[in-house]
């Protein structure tokens, strides 16, 4: 076993995330039975550190975030018992627990700790774990050049297929309610990156407020805003009493772009509630990508009075939310199978910008669509951080070329 001294926080959340402890007989430091569902997301902005975990506690499952220190006390130390945005923290999991004594929430609730000190093999994770740090560079990297483009690309169909089911899975297991799954994404979506759980939550609010049928877009925003704690309520709709609004606390802006602050969203996010029916009728009924872009880009983009979603905001809807959409109607039989649509529509799209894309581009693999760079993106998270290259066509070829040349220079 090894030195607190040699602990870090980030040793902690690769332990958590990757699942690399001893899962048997789990008791939280008071005594109650654990068992871990779900590890949840990693968070990279302020906030929880693993957001969307589902952790069984006694009897109960419990879906919320998960927050990891070195030491229980870290709790404290860094304000999390006066911060109302640590209120959705479901486990507090520490390396060493020093008096055995849960901590509160703001809101006075007790927080379950669990404490892995006697449950990681600290030497050989350490070891596996500097090398997956590394230099930022992914294990094949010295061989993508070599990698035939047939390989290449069934890794990356696979890929795509995979993160396709993957998320078809996190919306199916909330909603059995069409609509209400569709309702939910849309809620999730517009809430990406930074509170995507908090926009979540909200949904949960929204639905016990009073149907929005007869409220114009403003009046859906206002509402909204009331919901999620920003504004007072001045509409005349009456509100039915003891209905539950938001902490603004729990909102995050730090570090979040003007146009994707949470209050501004608000407005996006009515305006897709205003529309929902349509939207719904577009999911189920739409032939080709061509009818999908015209009609979402009429949605989204050409409302009178309503400022537009801009093209960046909108693709990210119809990758996120639509696409996935369109395959569970299919499923659910609320739509005829159309071979491929989705696929076309994700082909249709430009690739997104951001880290994962620029990252492939430093190893010369450029997303040329939305497709690419959506299995690039499952690749990367999923294969390559992992260290999965056992499990990954393109791993297991630069394996193969590698043992080609050790066998050349032997001979």
């Amino acid at each position: 076993m090894g030195k607190v001294k040699e602990m870090s926080e980030d040793f902690l959340h690769y332990i958590w995330k990757f699942q690399l402890f001893d899962f048997k007989n789990l008791r939280s430091i008071d005594g109650s039975e654990i068992m871990i569902k779900d590890v949840g997301v990693h968070n990279a902005n302020s906030g929880p550190d693993f957001l969307n975990a589902v952790i069984r506690i006694g009897n109960l499952d419990w879906w919320g975030s998960v927050e990891i220190h070195i030491f229980e006390s870290d709790w404290k130390n860094h304000k999390h018992h006066l911060d109302p945005a640590y209120n959705s923290v479901v486990l507090h999991v520490v390396w060493k627990s020093q008096c055995n004594q849960p901590y509160l929430r703001s809101d006075k609730t007790l927080i379950p700790t669990l404490q892995l000190e006697s449950r990681v093999s600290l030497i050989e994770e350490m070891k596996h774990y500097q090398s997956v740090k590394g230099d930022g560079q992914i294990a094949c990297s010295y061989a993508l050049n070599s990698i035939s483009k047939h390989t290449v690309d069934k890794m990356l169909v696979h890929s795509l297929t995979q993160r396709m089911e993957r998320r078809i899975k996190e919306i199916w297991r909330k909603d059995s309610d069409f609509k209400q799954m569709v309702l939910r994404r849309m809620f999730v979506v517009v809430g990406m990156p930074c509170n995507t759980q908090n926009f979540e939550d909200l949904f949960e609010v929204y639905k016990k407020a009073p149907q929005c049928e007869l409220l114009g877009v403003s009046e859906i925003a206002e509402l909204l805003r009331y919901l999620a704690g920003f504004d007072s309520y001045q509409s005349k709709q009456r509100l039915p009493k003891g209905l539950y609004t938001m902490p603004k606390s729990q909102w995050k802006s730090k570090g979040v772009r003007p146009a994707s602050l949470p209050y501004n969203r608000m407005d996006q996010l009515a305006l897709i509630l205003f529309k929902k029916d349509e939207l719904i009728e577009l999911i189920k009924s739409a032939s080709s990508a061509n009818e999908l872009l015209t009609k979402c880009n009429l949605i989204f983009n050409k409302q009178e009075g309503i400022k537009p979603f801009g093209a960046q905001f909108t693709t990210k809807i119809i990758i996120n939310a639509i696409a996935p959409l369109i395959l569970i109607a299919e499923k659910k039989g609320f739509r005829r199978k159309t071979g491929g649509l989705v696929l076309e529509l994700l082909k249709t799209l430009p690739a997104e910008q951001n880290a994962n894309t620029r990252f492939w581009e430093q190893h010369g693999l450029r997303a040329c669509n939305a497709a690419e760079s959506q299995s690039l993106l499952e690749l990367k998270t999923n294969y390559c951080d992992r260290k999965c290259c056992l499990f990954c066509k393109i791993g297991l070829e630069s394996l193969a070329l590698q043992n080609a040349r050790v066998g050349q220079l032997s001979d």
